[in-house]
């Protein structure tokens, strides 16, 4: 399974997870519905996505 960066300089760019039933990704559509609740809040902010990865 691979996650696909949604935003920033990196936008686009796909994670390999490495396999396994104990990586569990945020799906693409989750991330960007979670981002676009929360823009209106943070316009012109720096987001860092302490969880970020792969799982």
């Amino acid at each position: 399974m691979s996650v696909r960066v949604i935003g920033g300089d990196a936008k686009g760019r796909l994670l390999k997870s490495p396999t396994g039933e104990k990586t569990r990704p945020t799906s693409n559509l989750v991330r960007s519905a979670i981002f676009s609740m929360l823009e209106p809040y943070l316009d012109a902010a720096r987001v860092l996505d302490l969880f970020s990865g792969t799982g």
